[in-house]
């Protein structure tokens, strides 16, 4: 624990997560369903992931959140908080991945791995190809919603978040991302606090001033 009542991570954890990212950018195989993200470890259940579709222990997620200084370098510093992430409904046991819809398993170790996806806010997690043939039967544009085939939670198409995107999707994904906060939305579509002026807050004090007054 830190002074300030706060979870340091360890240099382990901090190595690992940029060892993983060293490991992404020079092109060696990375399974996004093998490890977490952040430390580079067995990614086991409870999984959340954020808006760029990767993939991180929940409880090792948390532990990073409780310092906040860490927060702010450039890799980690889109999430803020749980409202930033998702967790996922997922099928993941020892080393098999199972698609809830078909009942499909698959090795996570496999480098032939078929893209999956979730959907936020529910987090169900399934082939990718599965949803978009489902969303090929909805009016086109990102608020054509339909339900999740495996939950039946109601969802924007533009909702669909693909796990371990490429560039191109990863694009999408970001200019998603954008929109949401012009609406005032978190990434699991959660509101974002809002922050109150100067003005406002002096005359909040005034308001309570006045009622304090017999």
């Amino acid at each position: 624990m830190g002074n300030d009542g706060g979870s340091i991570p360890s240099r382990k954890l901090i190595v690992n997560f940029y060892a993983s990212d060293k490991a992404k950018e020079k092109g060696k195989p990375f399974n996004a369903f093998a490890v977490c993200a952040l430390s580079n470890e067995k990614l086991n259940r409870p999984v959340v992931s954020d808006y760029r579709g990767q993939l991180f222990n929940k409880d090792t997620l948390l532990e990073f959140l409780l310092n906040k200084e860490y927060l702010k370098n450039e890799k980690l510093g889109h999430i803020t908080s749980l409202k930033d992430v998702v967790e996922l409904n997922i099928k993941l046991d020892e080393n098999k991945l199972k698609c809830e819809l078909t009942s499909s398993e698959y090795d996570i170790m496999s480098n032939v791995l078929p893209k999956f996806a979730y959907v936020v806010p529910c987090g169900c997690v399934m082939l990718k190809n599965n949803l978009l043939s489902l969303l090929s039967s909805t009016k086109p544009g990102e608020y054509a919603t339909t339900r999740c085939p495996i939950c039946n939670t109601e969802f924007f198409s533009r909702d669909v978040i693909e796990i371990e995107p490429d560039e191109d999707e990863l694009r999408v994904l970001e200019k998603r991302m954008k929109l949401l906060e012009t609406e005032g939305l978190h990434h699991s579509l959660k509101a974002r606090k809002k922050r109150k002026s100067v003005s406002g807050e002096k005359s909040a004090k005034r308001s309570k001033i006045k009622s304090a007054k017999p």
